[in-house]
């Protein structure tokens, strides 16, 4: 195993930075818009049923989380 590394250690430290450039850049962004969606949509406090209302508290909450959680 150690002359595997000894050998291959460019091409593993250049697969470590591919997936995690991956992770960063492609699935934590993603995870993060479905949080927030799940967060943003869920109803808003008794006795508020206006439409406008609604959709307006869904995207003012919806981009809070994104800011929150850094997108």
């Amino acid at each position: 195993m150690k002359k595997f590394i000894k050998e291959n250690w460019f091409k593993i430290a250049v697969l470590l930075v591919m997936v995690s450039l991956f992770y960063w850049f492609e699935h934590r962004p993603s995870e993060i818009k479905k949080n927030c969606h799940e967060i943003a949509s869920t109803p808003p406090a008794k006795g508020i049923d206006a439409f406008a209302h609604m959709l307006k508290s869904y995207e003012e909450n919806y981009q809070k989380c994104l800011r929150k959680n850094g997108l």
